[in-house]
């Protein structure tokens, strides 16, 4: 049993979920499937052998025998639990069903290409991180995309517009209100519609949203990150950080996976934050790209 768990745990927990494409992960889970059902079959198969050494035993009141017994079907019921509900409902992770225990927080979303599972998966993410902001007097969030969103190219400027609006209302949405935040964020020197890193749409939408909300927000403009990292201060002033996947955009367009950083490492991490504090261009109204062209 502790065998077919870890094979589990390994490849649902362990590997970069948002590295691997879906078909990897379907072939994974089914050669996992595999090696359950051979468990499954090499365990049957020996309480078949043993069949007659079995019954002595029992006629020998053999106490150990049937506590073997009773012990192997307990295991067989377990796993055959485990192979059903993947087999039904695909990959899982231990944060969403309540068993993290005393390990690092995990979630790992769902994703994939239709508009279902990107609903899921990005309402997955949302929820969990808004309920983690919810008592924060400041949030730090850093994403090199924050304020730009992926579009098809066949939209209307109507459709633009609405989903842009729409995009910046969900990363407001995740804040909450009255909290002081700073965002940072990559920005573009180069010229282009390809390069904007800052879609006009989404900080006016933002721009207007910001006061409603009670919002005390700061723009950063950096030219170098790569990071998915939001921080949170508590009310004892302690900074507690997450680890996310992808962009904002990316969010269940393909599985990822969202971590709590250990008390340690946020502490060292809060370094790197004030460096890029300390290099970033800023904005107190609205997103901005770079107000000028460095030397």
């Amino acid at each position: 049993m502790r065998f077919i768990e870890k094979i589990l745990q390994r490849l649902l927990l362990d590997n970069k979920v948002d590295e691997i494409s879906q078909h990897k992960m379907e072939r994974d889970i089914h050669l996992a499937a595999r090696a359950i059902e051979e468990y499954i079959f090499e365990e049957s198969r020996l309480i078949s052998l043993h069949r007659e050494e079995i019954i002595r035993a029992l006629d020998r009141s053999d106490g150990y025998m049937l506590e073997r017994i009773i012990r192997i079907d307990q295991e067989l019921s377990e796993i055959r639990k485990i192979l059903k509900l993947h087999r039904d409902n695909g990959p899982e992770c231990r944060f969403k069903a309540g068993d993290a225990s005393n390990d690092i927080m995990q979630l790992i979303t769902t994703g994939g290409p239709s508009l279902l599972a990107e609903y899921n998966g990005k309402k997955q993410i949302d929820k969990t991180l808004a309920e983690w902001l919810e008592p924060a007097k400041e949030v730090i969030c850093i994403d090199p995309y924050l304020f730009k969103r992926s579009q098809s190219g066949t939209e209307t400027q109507e459709e633009v517009i609405a989903k842009d609006n729409d995009y910046a209302d969900q990363l407001l949405g995740v804040l909450g209100e009255r909290k002081q935040v700073q965002f940072i964020y990559r920005g573009d020197r180069s010229k282009g519609k390809s390069a904007l890193k800052v879609l006009p749409n989404v900080a006016n939408r933002v721009e207007a949203q910001i006061p409603l909300r009670n919002i005390k927000a700061t723009f950063r403009v950096v030219e170098d990150l790569h990071d998915r990292v939001w921080l949170m201060r508590d009310a004892r002033n302690k900074w507690h950080a997450k680890v996310v996947g992808t962009s904002r955009d990316g969010i269940g367009k393909r599985p990822t996976y969202l971590i709590d950083m250990s008390s340690d490492d946020c502490t060292a991490y809060r370094s790197y934050v004030d460096y890029l504090i300390g290099v970033s261009q800023v904005s107190h109204e609205r997103p901005i790209n770079f107000k000028e062209v460095r030397a």
